[in-house]
């Protein structure tokens, strides 16, 4: 249901109902016969409130009932351009946060395009948003980067897919991280690998447990050599 806060979702939770059923076409002015025009309406006046939805029913199509939400919901054209302006400026200067997960800063990524694109701006194509994301994304993802821009398609690539190619990279990382060697029966840990061990018991509220200690031989410090 449509509130004062949730234009955004709501739009896009009603474009793929009507998509569903074969009326997105009345929204986007293309030719419908009446029937499917007002089904469409049906359906916009069905998903907001009830004092919204009663003027909507004297809207001659189901555009004008969708238009007439956009317009109150995201403002006049004077206002709309002014957010666009605000939007295209986070465009400009988005990065990575300190910590941020690199899935994090993708879904953060695609949620300001697809705020652009709700207020009017249809430049920034699937194509630029994925040269954006590997321009943006911190160093230690340059080779993968590198590799992703000389041998694959940017127009065949989306924003999800060069996401878990990047994720993978940090998967690997981890793995190498924590995974210790078994040499005559006992495991060799490196200092980073203690580290990271000591990270993840940490967080499980276990830091410092007796099964932590007495793998590192009681006082923890042994490394698993002799």
């Amino acid at each position: 249901m449509l509130d004062k806060s949730n234009y955004y979702e709501w739009s896009q939770t009603m474009k793929l109902r009507m998509q569903a059923r074969d009326l997105w076409d009345a929204i986007e002015g293309g030719p419908v016969q009446f029937r499917d025009d007002r089904r469409a309406l049906e359906v916009i006046v069905g998903a907001v409130p009830k004092e919204m939805g009663i003027p909507l029913l004297d809207k001659a199509t189901a555009k004008e009932a969708w238009d007439a939400i956009t317009a109150t919901r995201i403002g006049v054209d004077r206002v709309r351009r002014a957010t666009l302006q605000r939007l295209r400026r986070d465009w400009e200067n988005i990065g990575v946060n300190p910590g941020e997960q690199v899935e994090d800063f993708a879904l953060r990524l695609s949620t300001l395009h697809q705020q652009l694109v709700i207020h009017g701006d249809k430049d920034i194509t699937e194509e630029r948003v994925v040269e954006k994301f590997l321009r943006t994304v911190p160093a230690k993802y340059a080779q993968i980067v590198v590799t992703i821009e000389q041998f694959l398609d940017f127009e065949a690539l989306n924003l999800e897919e060069v996401t878990g190619r990047l994720k993978a990279v940090d998967n690997r990382e981890e793995q190498a991280l924590t995974e210790p060697v078994a040499i005559n029966g006992k495991l060799l840990y490196t200092e980073e690998q203690w580290r990271a061990r000591w990270r993840k018991e940490k967080k499980g509220d276990d830091a410092g447990g007796p099964g932590f200690k007495n793998q590192r031989g009681g006082d923890g410090r042994s490394r698993g050599g002799g």
